[in-house]
């Protein structure tokens, strides 16, 4: 299979359509697409969370009111390579690192399969995944 070059590969993942169907969402419906802010206002510079949010309020009003808010979050923690830096679904990075860490820790196998399909082959044991189809 042939990778787009102008999208980071996870982005293009054959073992996440449903993932195309947020990212087109949030492309259509988000807020933030206005580009009524400039963009390193959705950057914090900060490490600590309290820190990061004080740097990043206004992009983050913005997502507060957003109707894609929980789908913008979702891709984030998806897609680590681009949700670790800025602001997306309304958390600094620092806050959806933690988030992502409870996440993994909580589904076991969850780990190896995100490692496996970032390799470009399917987590044949775990089917976590792979949609909906069962462990096999």
């Amino acid at each position: 299979m042939r990778r787009r070059t102008t999208a980071p590969p996870d982005w293009e993942s054959p073992l996440q359509p449903w993932d195309r169907a947020l990212r087109a969402e949030v492309a259509l419906k988000a807020l933030c697409a206005d580009g009524t802010l400039h963009p390193d206002e959705w950057f914090p510079v900060s490490i600590t969370v309290k820190a990061a949010r004080r740097e990043a309020a206004r992009a983050i009003a913005i997502c507060t009111a957003c109707p894609v808010r929980g789908a913008c979050l979702e891709l984030a923690l998806r897609h680590w390579t681009i949700g670790q830096h800025g602001v997306w679904g309304g958390l600094v990075p620092a806050e959806r690192a933690a988030l992502r860490r409870q996440r993994l820790a909580a589904a076991p196998g969850y780990d190896f399969a995100l490692f496996m399909a970032r390799r470009g082959r399917p987590a044949a044991s775990s089917g976590i995944e792979q949609g909906t189809r069962g462990a096999g």
